[in-house]
């Protein structure tokens, strides 16, 4: 166009195209319907123009929200992997939360049965003693069993000399003799009584030893069993600390994964400036729930934060629990929800329950007095009426 307008103002008294003469007011016509249509374009292209990169910006606007969800799905990915892996650690920490509360009992028993083996121990040592003395004994007794044969020979011996000086001493005076045979007889009896007496202690004491011998048995495989029951101990022990420090680090993770959900829910709660972050810390053998702020310092909720950002701190840490702790249940209980909202939150919450939460919300417990909340069933609405003042019971009606 703007060529043939170049060469409709170069042009004589005919058209340089088709050779027709032309007058100056045709020319001028033409140029102006040309200059018209150009002037069209020029404002069609600049328009086309904008439009492109209206576009473009909207493309590279797209491109980096894609980029953006690649990353979120990666997080949420990871955030997956890691639900499911305290699942698995919340399942073990509660498995071995029980066998740790058997393993103490079974350890406080053994401990009472050493306590009484010991005492048998020592027990078995003073009888051990007894035995030692008691089998000194019986070698005394043994020694004078040797004696008394000796006396038994000596005595045989006696009497040989005794019959040989009774032939000896014959003619002697007979009141003599009698007096030493009695005394001889009474030698020999009462060296008879030592004797029997002798065996008696003897048997006696070689039927203690015996018994000692019995007990000192027992005793050895009792010591053995004690040693073997010390090493259980010893292993339970070891065991035991494994427990308690296995308990430690699935705490402290369960704790990282509380804070990270609950940090992941945080803006949406509290679209708010002030507290930036929250975190369930460990302080001084205790659990506080905490607020960070723009400048990085961290607050109680309790005592410092507000009634309403207290009320949504704890939200946050219930959620997380939930989250944490039975990741695929999707319950919500509501007990008179309504009873801190004006009439608006009222509406809004009818709306929630009835078209926002059904996509991670499975099914929804609610108990209350609000009427407006009727609007809000999707399943089945059961209504309670009962006359007070007749001390009447519950009549339970379903609506839906």
């Amino acid at each position: 166009l703007e060529e043939s307008v170049a060469s409709l103002k170069k042009a004589g008294s005919s058209c340089p195209v088709c050779g027709a003469t032309l007058t100056e007011e045709t020319k001028q016509k033409l140029i102006d319907a040309k200059e018209s249509e150009l002037k069209e374009l020029k404002s069609k292209l600049e328009k086309f123009n904008n439009t492109l990169k209206e576009i473009e910006a909207s493309i590279k606007e797209v491109e980096n929200l894609k980029v953006e969800s690649e990353t979120l799905k990666e997080k949420l990915r990871s955030y997956e992997e890691l639900k499911k892996e305290l699942t698995t650690m919340n399942d073990e920490l509660e498995s071995v939360s029980k066998e740790l509360d058997l393993k103490k009992g079974v350890v406080e028993s053994l401990k009472k049965e050493i306590e009484k083996l010991k005492d048998l121990i020592r027990n078995l040592e003073s009888k051990l003693t007894e035995r030692r003395a008691l089998k000194e004994e019986i070698e005394a007794i043994l020694e004078t069993e040797k004696r008394l044969k000796l006396l038994k020979e000596e005595l045989e011996k006696v009497s040989k000399e005794s019959d040989s000086l009774r032939k000896s001493l014959e003619g002697k005076s007979v009141e003599e003799l009698r007096d030493k045979l009695e005394s001889l007889g009474r030698e020999l009896i009462k060296r008879k009584m030592e004797l029997k007496a002798k065996i008696e202690i003897k048997e006696e004491k070689m039927k203690r030893l015996n018994e000692l011998e019995h007990e000192v048995e027992v005793w050895e495989v009792e010591a053995k069993r004690v040693k073997k029951l010390e090493t259980a101990i010893k292993n339970l022990e070891i065991f035991e600390k494994a427990l308690v420090k296995t308990q430690e680090q699935l705490r402290e993770e369960f704790v990282e994964a509380i804070n990270y959900v609950m940090n992941e829910i945080w803006p949406t709660l509290y679209p708010y400036g002030d507290y930036v972050e929250v975190a369930l810390k460990f302080e001084d053998g205790d659990y506080t729930l905490k607020l960070r702020d723009k400048s990085n310092r961290w607050f109680n909720v309790e005592g410092i934060a507000s009634g309403g950002e207290r009320s949504i701190a704890v939200l946050a840490l219930r959620i997380a629990f939930s989250k944490v702790l039975a990741s695929q249940l999707g319950w919500l209980v509501l007990d008179e929800p309504t009873h801190n909202l004006d009439s608006r939150a009222v509406d809004d919450l009818v709306v929630t329950l009835r078209s926002r939460i059904a996509s991670f919300i499975d099914q929804v417990f609610l108990i209350t007095h609000e009427e407006k909340l009727e609007d809000a069933v999707t399943g089945t609405l059961y209504k309670f009426e009962r006359d007070k003042e007749k001390l009447g019971p519950t009549r339970v009606t379903r609506v839906i």
